[in-house]
């Protein structure tokens, strides 16, 4: 089952942002955004992906590519963990140790 979006509206919203939240929506349900939960990365720091990382790197003023990020990866030059052969997790303290060093 999908994720569960909540929104709120206090206001009358206009028609452009009712058509920038549907677009939005759309983006996240055809998997071309990633939803990052702020207040679940503070309590859980793992993301999983490459593209969920460079959502993050981006959000912290450190934007890398996901072609830069998987030449790394082979290379063995980033830090993370393959529980199976497509899943990547990435601890948020590594990456950040891995950014600040």
């Amino acid at each position: 089952m999908g994720k569960l979006i909540k929104v709120t509206i206090d206001n009358k919203p206009s028609e452009e942002a009712i058509k920038n939240a549907i677009e939005y929506i759309a983006q996240i349900a055809m998997g071309e955004k990633n939803v990052i939960d702020k207040e679940a990365i503070k309590n859980n720091r793992n993301i999983r992906g490459v593209k969920a990382l460079v959502e993050y790197l981006e959000s912290i003023g450190t934007p890398i590519g996901e072609t830069t990020i998987y030449k790394l990866l082979r290379e063995k030059q980033i830090p993370h963990k393959r529980i199976s052969n497509r899943v990547l997790i990435f601890n948020l303290d590594h990456i950040d140790d891995w950014i600040n060093n």
